[in-house]
């Protein structure tokens, strides 16, 4: 199970920034992951995501990926997840190779002069930021997501809360009047999406435990690379116990909505050749939403309690303002959803 954050645990970057901290980095992830040469070693930091920061590591002409976490990260889940990401690769489907630390484990701690967090080492891969809207991906999208489904892997662990548990209303209610006291300039568009979210929180109900399967819960286009051989997944954190038709759905709904408005063609082609590559999830109905509904959800709430907690780091912070604007402004309607429904349902 992925361990969600507490906004009282991000206190402080810990990211390499001075020379002295970038060699401290390098010499720990070097060490605890077994990278011996290298004459010339380099860390980069390349990008940040909800669960943590992530460097291009290179030693001599070898590159790795380096995520380093913003919370305690679980081993088994780990593990758990390395092992669906391996079976999946013998399905065909691309993602970068997990490595593991000289102990054997996948997740390996830093000490304090390097950052004091948690980090996984990865095989670097190249590619280009995916588009949505092109045929030839929204094909390869449903092909992968196929693929992995097909596979239906045994359930292992335990489904994390995230995608099946929401705040309450009265929860809901608690935030927006802190946010309003607070003079958070998000607050109105909170107060203006409360009953849509309080609607949007009933469809989220527990997995039927007949339908839970390994899948990767993240398939978003920022987790997405694209080569001349097709796709590569990328972030496998989130990796574990779900339901194949709501993450279908969930997919559907990340990569051809936009503005409110469903690409039909986009969502027939993914559609189609995921049926092809053996994918036999079925979006019957608004329960199949309730994964997209629960990440959602939960997304908000964690981003405004880390906005609302003063002890949190300010950049931290400021990150989850501009989070909760972007989020708010784009709160989808439940004509997106119908709209959604009515498209799968003639599909073929």
């Amino acid at each position: 199970m992925s361990i969600r954050p507490d906004p009282r645990a991000c206190r402080s970057p810990g990211m390499p920034g001075t020379t002295d901290q970038n060699i401290d980095f390098i010499s720990a992830v070097s060490t605890a992951y077994g990278l011996e040469g290298g004459a010339r070693r380099e860390v980069t930091a390349i990008g940040r995501g909800a669960m943590g920061m992530v460097h291009r590591l290179a030693v001599d002409e070898r590159l790795y990926a380096v995520k380093e976490f913003f919370w305690t990260m679980d081993e088994g889940a780990a593990s758990r997840e390395a092992a669906f990401r391996d079976l999946a690769a013998s399905a065909g489907v691309r993602s970068p190779m997990n490595l593991r630390g000289v102990d054997g484990d996948y997740l390996q701690p830093l000490p304090e002069s390097a950052g004091g967090r948690m980090v996984r080492l990865y095989s670097w891969v190249e590619g280009a930021p995916v588009d949505p809207d092109d045929p030839a991906t929204a094909a390869r999208l449903g092909e992968l997501l196929g693929r992995l489904h097909g596979l239906a892997a045994p359930a292992s662990g335990e489904t994390d809360p995230w995608y099946e548990v929401v705040p309450e209303e009265s929860e809901w209610e608690e935030i927006t009047r802190a946010a309003a006291a607070a003079g958070e300039d998000w607050a109105p568009l909170l107060r203006h999406s409360l009953r849509a979210i309080i609607d949007l929180a009933r469809w989220v109900k527990p997995i039927p435990e007949h339908e839970r399967i390994m899948c990767h819960l993240d398939v978003q286009p920022s987790n997405v690379l694209a080569d001349e051989a097709g796709l590569i997944l990328l972030d496998w954190d989130d990796a574990g116990p779900g339901s194949p038709a709501r993450e279908l759905a969930s997919v559907l709904l990340g990569w051809h909505v936009r503005d409110g408005v469903v690409n039909r063609a986009g969502v027939l082609r993914t559609l189609s050749a995921y049926r092809r590559a053996a994918g036999r999830a079925v979006v019957g109905d608004e329960q199949m939403f309730a994964m997209s509904a629960a990440t959602l959800l939960n997304y908000v709430a964690v981003q405004a309690r880390l906005r609302l907690d003063p002890d949190a780091d300010p950049l931290h912070r400021e990150n989850a303002r501009a989070e909760l604007t972007s989020a708010l402004a784009r709160f989808p309607s439940r004509r997106v959803y119908t709209d959604l429904l009515s498209v799968v349902s003639g599909e073929g």
